[in-house]
Parts: C-alpha cells; structure tokens; sequence
C-alpha cells in the first residue's frame, strides 16, 4: 500500500482507498488510470534491446533456414 495525492484536496491518501477521506472525492478512477500508465511505462523500460535484438535475429534465423531448405 502507498500513499497517493488526492487531486481534489491534496492530503495524502492510501492507494487502496476508493474515495478521499478527506474530501469526499472518487479517486477509483484516477487511481487505476495512473496504475494503467505507471504499469505501461515501468514494462518498456530497459527492455527496448530485446526488441532490437530479437527482430533481426529472427529475421536471419528465417533467412538462414529457407536457404538451407530451398537451396538449388
């Protein structure tokens, strides 16, 4: 459990909470649409290589047997 900033009253509020209680205000939605966001980010990062690496990887490996297998 982490404490977020409720956008509405800014005090500190558990990021299990549903609703400030502070203030009243639903925070369900904002709370998921920064998990979404914090999640997509923090999943691409430092993995962009393995993209690089393995797309032309597996385009010589494609190349390389089709040349064994059809060779004239």
């Amino acid at each position: 459990m982490a404490l977020i900033q409720c956008s509405e009253c800014s005090n500190q509020v558990s990021s299990e909470a549903k609703i400030c209680p502070h203030c009243g205000f639903k925070l369900r939605k904002i709370r998921d649409s920064k998990l979404a966001k914090d999640t997509k980010a923090g999943l691409g990062k430092g993995k962009e290589w393995l993209v690089y690496i393995s797309v032309p990887l597996a385009i010589f490996l494609c190349r390389f047997v089709f040349h064994i297998l059809f060779r004239d």
